[in-house]
């Protein structure tokens, strides 16, 4: 998940060091449409809300954090009741510095990386029936990173990040009819699965940044079962730096 979930962020200016360490807390909510082909033919809306938790360790060429996040909320169809619908998801990030040359290096910098990214999204879309389920699709997927910091003055940052699987492990289990699981692997350009990230961080005090960020994931897997997923939101947060 996280995605999702990919919350990049640029020590503050005036506190960089050959090494740093920051821990991240991040709410908000954000908008969802799904719709699964096989479990449920319509197309579900609502919200979600949840949490992000992030650990990172920068340097002046590299950047590596682990990250966390919980979501839940409802969605509904025109003709169904709402569905329950739960997204956890972990990431592990790693990232070097490409550029190097530019004149304003301390302003502007650009990594590009991997992220190990570990994802579950829940569906109950029935869940006021006494043998109601909750159907799963799971992911395991290293992704290609690109982030982009730019510094607009001491206090203020802005930030870009995008992320895309090359190869993934999907999971995806047939409850309704035989029991049976669905698994594949997948690589670049047969699934899709975008995630993009724009940043603001404003340093409020001595090594304590606000930021917000828009986020927004779209997903799509054709195999092994048809599924697809939008959503997009808001968050804002608090940094803490070491």
């Amino acid at each position: 998940m996280l995605g999702f979930f990919f919350l990049v962020y640029y020590p503050a200016s005036g506190q960089q060091t050959d090494l740093m360490e920051s821990l991240q807390l991040h709410v908000g909510s954000e908008f969802v449409i799904l719709k699964d082909y096989f479990h449920a033919p319509f197309t579900y809306k609502g919200m979600q809300s949840g949490i992000f938790l992030k650990y990172e360790n920068a340097s002046q060429n590299h950047i590596w954090f682990a990250e966390s996040s919980y979501m839940r909320g409802s969605i509904q169809s025109s003709v169904s009741v709402k569905a329950h619908i739960q997204q956890i998801g972990c990431d592990f990030s790693y990232l070097h510095q490409v550029v190097k040359s530019l004149r304003n290096r301390e302003r502007f910098r650009l990594y590009v990386g991997a992220t190990l990214s570990n994802y579950g999204f829940f569906t109950n879309y029935n869940p006021d029936m006494e043998y109601s389920e909750t159907q799963a699709t799971l992911s395991l997927a290293m992704a290609l990173s690109v982030r982009v910091s730019y510094q607009l003055k001491d206090a203020h940052q802005l930030g870009f990040v995008a992320q895309s699987p090359f190869v993934a492990w999907l999971y995806r289990p047939d409850y309704a009819f035989n029991g049976n699981d669905y698994t594949a692997v997948t690589w670049l350009g047969t699934n899709t699965n975008l995630r993009i990230a724009l940043t603001y961080s404003y340093n409020w005090k001595r090594y304590w940044q606000l930021t917000t960020m828009y986020q927004y994931n779209y997903a799509e897997y054709m195999d092994p079962q048809a599924f697809f997923l939008l959503r997009h939101g808001l968050f804002v947060g608090v940094r803490k730096c070491f």
